[in-house]
């Protein structure tokens, strides 16, 4: 199936971002044909360069005139220097996304608190031979995904993005960092055992179909600013954004033996749809060892979804059963407008609810 991909990757109308599957293997899109695609040169990039193929890949998603304007109104490429330390990255996004700006403050050089833990170590790992797992869920333009490669070279990182315009400079930030870009056979680890990033374009939801369907969006004024919501009238469309249901997508890449060692979620509330609807990975420490990230006003979040309080519940349950401790505040998680002033903060971090070890890599 990979070599059909292979070998069409140039003219076959693909479905960008999406995961192969029997029943769409030629409308359907995968980091498998971005790897394909965009084979990037590890050293000596051109902060000026695209990858390989990057254009033509693009006009496929969004269409060339709306590829053409995100090229051309791209962020002169910025330099984050994380948290004071040696490690330093290359990032682009769209010049009127603020979402630089916001990296800069959290993590670039005035920053002070590593809540993703990137610089923990990771525990030895159960599985031999196996390089260490990381789930990324909101991949953004690909920061989590660069540092979690940046400090656990070793590592193989698994990054959902459903906004196809920002999966865009996530591909684009990749590709200026060197970082290897997965093929399915390299994170299932029917091929050699090789480190790197698997971005994929979609969203997560539970159940026990594949993936569903949501239609193409419209461009967000913001990256962060973004709904997943399914097709319930089943379109034939052959451009949409699939949704994934998590457990199917990690027994589909014989994942579900390998232990993921961080489970990274920040994606402006949407852990409020991915934690409940799969209980069975997030809750059992012995398929997630430790989640990193930060859970959302859910006062916000329950109207901006449309969700009920039993969510609340059900995700303060969740965490509680892997020895987490979230206090509401006036009967809501988080707080939906701080008062800065007086230190209140909107989001918990997950590090906070569920301490990681302290120990921080040299």
């Amino acid at each position: 199936m990979h070599d059909t991909i292979r070998a069409n990757a140039g003219n076959t109308a693909l479905n960008l971002g999406a995961e192969l599957s029997e029943k769409h293997d030629q409308d359907a899109n995968c980091a498998e044909a971005v790897a394909t695609k965009l084979k990037h040169v590890e050293a000596g990039i051109s902060e000026n360069s695209l990858p390989p193929g990057f254009k033509e890949y693009g006009s496929r998603l969004i269409g060339a005139p709306t590829m053409e304007k995100m090229i051309n109104e791209a962020a002169s490429i910025t330099e984050l220097n994380f948290l004071k330390t040696s490690v330093k990255i290359l990032l682009t996004s769209h010049k009127d996304d603020d979402t630089i700006q916001r990296l800069q403050h959290e993590f670039g050089s005035k920053g002070k608190n590593d809540h993703y833990h990137f610089q923990v170590p990771f525990e030895e790992s159960s599985l031999d031979n196996a390089p260490p797992l990381v789930l990324d869920v909101g991949g953004n333009i690909g920061t989590a995904a660069i540092l979690f490669s940046r400090f656990h070279p070793e590592a193989q990182v698994i990054t959902f993005e459903p906004n196809p315009y920002t999966y865009i400079y996530l591909l684009w930030n990749l590709h200026l960092n060197g970082v290897h870009i997965l093929t399915s056979e390299e994170m299932d680890l029917s091929g050699p055992a090789v480190p790197g990033v698997y971005p994929v374009l979609g969203g997560l939801t539970g159940g026990t179909e594949y993936f569903k369907k949501m239609p193409m969006p419209a461009l967000p004024a913001k990256s962060q600013i973004f709904k997943t919501v399914s097709d319930s009238s089943n379109s034939n469309d052959t451009k949409y954004v699939p949704i994934y249901s998590l457990s199917q997508f990690l027994q589909k890449h014989n994942l579900l033996g390998r232990q993921i060692e961080r489970a990274k979620i920040d994606c402006e509330c949407c852990e409020y749809l991915v934690l409940p609807a799969n209980k069975e990975v997030f809750g059992n420490p012995n398929t997630i060892k430790h989640i990193v990230g930060e859970l959302h006003p859910f006062e916000k979040c329950k109207d901006f979804f449309g969700l009920s309080m039993k969510v609340q519940d059900d995700v303060i349950d969740l965490l509680g059963s892997r020895g987490c401790t979230l206090n509401k505040v006036n009967g809501f998680i988080g707080v939906a407008n701080p008062n800065r002033s007086k230190g209140e903060d909107c989001c918990p971090n997950f590090t906070d609810v569920c301490p990681l070890p302290n120990k921080v890599m040299a």
